[in-house]
Protein backbone atom coordinates (compact mmCIF):
# COMPACT_ATOMS: atom_id res chain seq x y z
CA UNK A 1 0.00 0.00 0.00
CA UNK A 2 1.70 3.48 -1.47
CA UNK A 3 1.41 6.19 1.20
CA UNK A 4 -1.80 8.17 -0.13
CA UNK A 5 -3.64 4.41 0.24
CA UNK A 6 -2.49 3.79 3.49
CA UNK A 7 -3.09 7.90 4.77
CA UNK A 8 -6.59 7.49 3.36
CA UNK A 9 -7.59 4.54 4.88
CA UNK A 10 -5.85 5.09 8.00
CA UNK A 11 -5.20 8.65 9.25
CA UNK A 12 -7.37 10.95 7.43
CA UNK A 13 -9.79 10.51 9.55
CA UNK A 14 -8.19 11.23 12.73
CA UNK A 15 -6.45 14.59 10.96
CA UNK A 16 -9.83 15.86 10.21
CA UNK A 17 -10.79 15.65 14.01
CA UNK A 18 -8.18 16.98 15.51
CA UNK A 19 -8.02 19.64 13.16
CA UNK A 20 -11.61 20.77 14.71
CA UNK A 21 -10.51 20.66 18.46
CA UNK A 22 -8.73 22.68 20.60
CA UNK A 23 -7.35 20.73 23.54
CA UNK A 24 -6.72 22.97 26.98
CA UNK A 25 -3.32 22.63 28.52
CA UNK A 26 -2.75 23.53 32.15
CA UNK A 27 -0.15 25.22 34.09
CA UNK A 28 1.12 22.09 35.21
CA UNK A 29 1.06 20.64 32.04
CA UNK A 30 3.29 22.87 30.42
CA UNK A 31 5.97 22.83 33.16
CA UNK A 32 5.78 19.03 32.90
CA UNK A 33 6.22 19.43 29.07
CA UNK A 34 8.63 21.90 29.53
CA UNK A 35 10.48 22.01 25.62
CA UNK A 36 8.38 19.85 24.11
CA UNK A 37 5.57 22.50 25.34
CA UNK A 38 7.07 25.19 23.11
CA UNK A 39 7.84 22.99 20.36
CA UNK A 40 3.94 22.23 20.16
CA UNK A 41 3.04 25.36 20.44
CA UNK A 42 5.22 26.51 17.99
CA UNK A 43 4.15 23.62 15.31
CA UNK A 44 0.54 23.48 16.10
CA UNK A 45 -0.87 26.89 16.07
CA UNK A 46 -4.58 27.12 17.20
CA UNK A 47 -4.94 23.55 18.69
CA UNK A 48 -3.50 24.46 22.12
CA UNK A 49 -5.46 26.74 24.49
CA UNK A 50 -4.01 28.06 27.80
CA UNK A 51 -7.67 29.24 28.73
CA UNK A 52 -10.01 26.35 29.71
CA UNK A 53 -12.76 28.14 28.60
CA UNK A 54 -11.96 27.64 24.81
CA UNK A 55 -10.47 24.11 25.03
CA UNK A 56 -11.14 20.99 26.08
CA UNK A 57 -9.07 18.74 28.78
CA UNK A 58 -6.69 16.42 26.94
CA UNK A 59 -8.11 13.36 28.58
CA UNK A 60 -11.59 14.26 27.30
CA UNK A 61 -10.99 13.96 24.23
CA UNK A 62 -8.04 11.05 24.02
CA UNK A 63 -10.86 8.69 25.91
CA UNK A 64 -13.36 9.50 23.37
CA UNK A 65 -10.56 9.47 20.51
CA UNK A 66 -9.54 5.34 22.06
CA UNK A 67 -13.15 4.95 20.88
CA UNK A 68 -13.39 6.44 17.56
CA UNK A 69 -9.43 5.46 16.55
CA UNK A 70 -8.50 2.26 18.43
CA UNK A 71 -5.84 1.68 16.28
CA UNK A 72 -4.24 5.05 16.71
CA UNK A 73 -5.31 6.07 20.42
CA UNK A 74 -4.62 3.55 23.22
CA UNK A 75 -6.62 3.21 26.07
CA UNK A 76 -3.22 2.22 27.98
CA UNK A 77 -1.72 5.85 28.01
CA UNK A 78 -3.82 7.15 31.17
CA UNK A 79 -1.18 10.08 31.54
CA UNK A 80 -2.51 13.65 30.61
CA UNK A 81 0.92 14.52 29.66
CA UNK A 82 1.75 11.64 27.47
CA UNK A 83 -1.84 11.08 25.88
CA UNK A 84 -0.98 14.92 24.51
CA UNK A 85 2.72 14.28 23.42
CA UNK A 86 1.25 10.70 21.39
CA UNK A 87 -1.53 12.33 19.89
CA UNK A 88 0.66 15.51 18.70
CA UNK A 89 3.32 12.75 17.79
CA UNK A 90 1.20 11.20 15.74
CA UNK A 91 -0.15 14.78 14.00
CA UNK A 92 3.69 15.03 13.02
CA UNK A 93 3.33 11.63 11.75
CA UNK A 94 0.12 12.40 9.36
CA UNK A 95 2.08 15.30 8.60
CA UNK A 96 4.79 13.18 6.90
CA UNK A 97 2.29 10.86 5.05
CA UNK A 98 0.70 13.88 3.63
CA UNK A 99 4.10 15.69 2.65
CA UNK A 100 5.16 12.62 1.10
CA UNK A 101 1.47 12.58 -0.54
CA UNK A 102 2.37 16.01 -2.38
CA UNK A 103 5.64 14.92 -3.72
Amino acid sequence: MDAANFYIAFYSDFFQYMKRKKIYVSERQKKNLKDAWKEMLHEFVGQLVINKDKGNHINCIYDEMCDLFPGICNKEITNEDDQLIHVFETLRYIRTLRNQMKE
